[in-house]
């Protein structure tokens, strides 16, 4: 099958799965049967590579996935190849964390911008483990500079939440960032440019500052974690 069978089929494919070719001399996107050839031929290689064990069958596997017999995982159908050989996290579903270190809230940002889904827990039971926020804020001369990469947002946000637990206002450069519209290469997709994660950080001041003096409490956690979201 070179062809899948619906146009709904064919769109969820082109736009969710197929990734772009763009050092073919007419670049284009992936037909359906190369998005499950770059599957098994990652798969194939990691089991070869990480366990010495060699695919029986492939050509089996490979018939069954294109004809729609079988379904291997989606996650790993859009990100076989680079993107997955450099972080696993791309290869699951979903994924879930408490609130309860701020650390969460970074981590939640890398694993969404995996692709993953980020299920979490902002109970009291969790949140009251939180550090109380400084009473006081100081502006600082130092400056956050964020790097173009899923680390180096995470990274970014990291740093200005301990700077704000520490009752610090830094300020952050984001000229590093491939500008809303870009191509990634690794991962598929557009660059959303800096302006999301600008968002982000002032929405992050501010909610520390209408803390001051205590911890952030349920709704306030919730708050940032779906801001976090809505930039990814």
């Amino acid at each position: 099958m070179s062809n899948l069978p619906t146009d709904y089929q064919k769109f969820i494919h082109l736009s969710r799965y197929a990734r772009w070719l763009g050092d073919l001399e007419v670049p284009r996107r992936e037909t359906w049967n190369e998005t499950v050839t770059r599957y098994l031929n990652f798969l194939e290689n990691h089991l070869l590579d990480k366990f010495n064990y060699k695919m029986p069958d492939r050509k089996r596997l490979e018939n069954a996935i294109l004809t729609l017999q079988i379904m291997p995982s989606m996650r790993a159908l859009m990100t076989a190849g680079p993107a997955l050989e450099k972080d696993n996290i791309s290869g699951y579903n979903c994924s879930y964390i408490p609130v309860d270190s701020p650390r969460a809230f970074d981590e939640i940002l890398y694993v969404l911008m995996c692709g993953t889904g980020v299920g979490f827990s902002c109970e009291r039971n969790h949140v009251e483990k939180l550090s109380v926020v400084n009473e006081l804020f100081e502006e600082t001369e130092t400056t956050i500079i964020v790097q173009d990469s899923k680390a180096g947002w995470a990274r970014g946000l990291r740093e200005l939440i301990a700077f704000l637990y520490a009752g610090q206002l830094p300020k952050w450069d984001l000229s590093r960032l491939r500008p809303a519209g870009a191509r990634l290469k690794t991962f598929g997709g557009r660059s959303s440019g800096p302006a999301p994660l600008d968002e982000l950080f002032t929405f992050t001041v501010s909610l520390f500052k209408e803390a001051a003096g205590r911890k952030l409490n349920m709704l306030e956690c919730h708050d940032l974690v779906c801001k976090i979201a809505s930039v990814v």
